[in-house]
């Protein structure tokens, strides 16, 4: 198993985007109980509140808890469910110390617990799917359906392990 830890950058993303998230929420519950209108205008105030506690939820669910190196196949451990990418698909292990660097998230999470989606970089040749919860130290795994970049804590450890598992000589 591999620790999957947030970095300083996920845990100063996620507390300033939580802080914003609540405070909206708050204020459509507080909005929806102070107005004298109709139930319906009141309801409809209380719209952004589960739009945020929902945005909330659903990154906190699809974030990266840990990854785990079976012997068929790599984990992306999420609450949401696992994600499996089979050892037999991967053709190529290689250490990444700055995934996000030149990345362009195309569609994803940026930050809030962690970073997952998809993305798009000319140094990983073209898209890739990020399972992450720092920006730096990253492995990329090509695989017969493109490229996936995760982030374990001991990312040296992992392509050791994983190269190991594949047969591979350990790549750098």
């Amino acid at each position: 198993m591999y620790r999957a830890s947030a970095d300083t950058l996920v845990v100063g993303i996620t507390i300033v985007v939580v802080i914003v998230l609540v405070a909206v929420a708050v204020g459509g519950i507080v909005g929806a109980v102070m107005v004298r209108a109709p139930r319906m205008v009141q309801i409809t105030l209380l719209f952004p509140a589960v739009t945020c506690v929902g945005i909330i939820a659903v990154a906190y669910a699809y974030t990266p808890r840990a990854f785990r190196l079976g012997d068929d196949a790599l984990v992306v451990a999420r609450l949401a469910g696992d994600v499996t990418v089979p050892l037999r698909d991967i053709r190529t292990v290689q250490s990444v110390p700055s995934p996000l660097a030149g990345s362009v998230r195309v569609a994803g999470n940026g930050g809030l617990f962690g970073f997952w989606g998809r993305y798009r970089s000319e140094a990983l040749n073209g898209n890739f799917t990020f399972y992450g919860t720092r920006a730096t130290g990253g492995v990329a795994l090509t695989t017969s359906d493109g490229t996936v970049v995760i982030t374990p804590d001991d990312p040296d450890r992992f392509v050791i392990d994983i190269e190991r598992r594949l047969g591979h000589a350990a790549a750098g």
